[in-house]
């Protein structure tokens, strides 16, 4: 249960992460 509980939770973990890098990227540029 808690493996596939992790094996699908991670690439949402990823996704997020990514959304928030792309943000903080573009408030760089802009602040930059």
């Amino acid at each position: 249960m808690r493996e596939k509980y992790i094996t699908i939770h991670l690439p949402v973990d990823l996704i997020i992460m990514d959304k928030f890098d792309a943000n903080r990227r573009k408030l760089l540029a802009l602040g930059g």
